[in-house]
């Protein structure tokens, strides 16, 4: 059974902040399985997520204050979760937080 953790980051609740998070959760390192990257976008393409979730703050006012949270799931190890349903199951609970843009990496 998953177990989804928020992390909390209060210090990097910037513009800066925002930026080093979508650019860490979508490494290289961390996502690519197999040869495939595990990276999608839920409202917003992946890869100009940042500009994207900048120009909503913009639009609805709220350049200030929590910029972004950052959670992540965790599998048992006795679990048989390959990287491609983890995945899948991210993006189906991304999925419920309805009218915000998310970048999913896995």
């Amino acid at each position: 059974m998953a177990v989804v953790y928020f992390i909390k980051s209060p210090k990097m609740q910037t513009r800066a902040g925002t930026a080093f998070i979508l650019s860490y959760c979508g490494r290289d390192e961390k996502t690519v399985y197999d040869g495939k990257k595990y990276v999608s976008g839920v409202r917003c393409v992946a890869s100009s997520a940042y500009h994207e979730f900048m120009n909503t703050k913009k639009l609805y006012g709220k350049e200030d204050g929590r910029m972004f949270y950052h959670l992540f799931q965790s599998f048992g190890k006795d679990e048989a979760v390959t990287p491609q349903i983890a995945h899948e199951i991210a993006l189906k609970l991304a999925e419920e937080f309805k009218g915000f843009e998310i970048l999913v990496g896995t």
